[in-house]
């Protein structure tokens, strides 16, 4: 969970000054592989400031600290994650004050610069899409990831700007999983945002 919150992290820092951040994650969290049975099996409703999702299990809160220059700019926030099986499934909400500005273009740039800047990654294979949830401005971002070690691992998010709020929902598994493509475009397809798609 470190290390996907590590990826958080940078998603955060990008959307409120553009570049990466310059402490790069070493790796994302996952592994095993995900059975088909999870895609078939009834999820559970999650509620993430105005962001709701199904998930395949409830997940867990989990308490981040921002480097101080970005603590400061943040009015509260909201993280939950779990991993189990062979999926890291991690929901955010970062609410800044009213006087930040924020860049959804540097959020999805400092998410593709910083995977390619992780110690131990081979090749990035990274793409993103604009979108909108709720009426509000959004990307999906997809990435593949090679490592000198390991199955390769596959990356899913959805970034989305509300008023002074970020929402991100982030999916990892190997990449060789087919039923980890199946569980995130099924989250992905139940995600609302003040209860509309």
């Amino acid at each position: 969970m470190k290390n996907l919150l590590g990826l958080v992290g940078i998603i955060v820092v990008a959307f409120v000054v553009g570049p990466p951040a310059k402490r790069m994650v070493e790796g994302l969290l996952t592994r095993g592989g995900v059975p088909q049975s999870i895609v078939e099996a009834p999820w559970e409703k999650q509620n993430v400031g105005n962001l709701t999702f199904d998930s395949p299990w409830q997940l867990y809160k989990k308490d981040i600290e921002f480097p101080p220059e970005v603590a400061k700019m943040i009015d509260s926030s909201e993280t939950q994650l779990r991993e189990k099986d062979g999926l890291t499934v991690m929901a955010m909400r970062v609410t800044y004050y009213p006087d930040v500005q924020t860049s959804l273009t540097g959020a999805v740039g400092g998410a593709e610069q910083s995977l390619r800047a992780m110690p131990g990654t081979k090749s990035v294979q990274f793409s993103h899409d604009r979108t909108a949830v709720g009426g509000y401005d959004g990307a999906v971002i997809h990435a593949l990831v090679t490592r000198e070690k390991g199955t390769p691992l596959r990356c899913h998010g959805l970034v989305v700007a509300r008023k002074e709020s970020l929402y991100q929902v982030l999916v990892t598994f190997q990449a060789d999983q087919p039923a980890g493509e199946a569980a995130w475009k099924r989250l992905r397809g139940s995600t609302l945002i003040d209860g509309r798609s």
